[in-house]
């Protein structure tokens, strides 16, 4: 699986939103999940930037910026985090899952954050419109899939973004 993906996400390096198409594609989300999330986060600049792909339209910008505070990349930094699980969005109290997840329909996710000089920069996150899927799932259960993503967008980045 990560060498078949990390090779079609090659093909689409300076394009994120063909690289969240690929992604989403794999068969490891496909199946069982209903979307998948990118954080750009810009903890300097109070911003984090938002892309996605999923089998349904969503109402929501590629690219979308939210501001830094209350996101999930400040909880995982904040509280040193190897990943989030939110079980059900419609009982949380934290204002981007209402900002954010519940205006999508997403029930709950999985976030997985990734560093860059010690930094936070990336936040990948699949989503589920159903509550309580990811319960009892590891952060080794999306490492094949998450960490070749990762790779992706790092490759986005130094392609400058177009």
């Amino acid at each position: 699986l990560r060498v078949r993906l990390m090779h079609e996400l090659c093909a689409v390096r300076d394009d994120i939103e063909a690289i969240m198409r690929v992604a989403f594609k794999s068969a490891l989300v496909r199946e069982k999940y209903d979307a998948i999330m990118f954080s750009d986060v810009h903890v300097r600049k109070n911003q984090v930037f938002v892309y996605y792909a999923g089998n349904q339209p969503m109402p929501l910008e590629q690219g979308q910026r939210f501001a830094y505070s209350g996101t999930i990349a400040e909880d995982i930094s904040r509280f040193q985090l190897s990943h989030l699980t939110v079980e059900d969005t419609q009982e949380s109290i934290k204002p981007i899952d209402w900002a954010l997840f519940v205006p999508q329909g997403i029930r709950s996710y999985f976030a997985k954050p990734f560093f860059s000089r010690g930094a936070l920069r990336t936040v990948l996150i699949v989503c589920s419109r159903r509550p309580h899927v990811f319960s009892g799932v590891t952060v080794g259960d999306f490492e094949d899939f998450l960490d070749p993503i990762n790779e992706a967008v790092k490759m986005w980045r130094q392609s400058g973004r177009r």
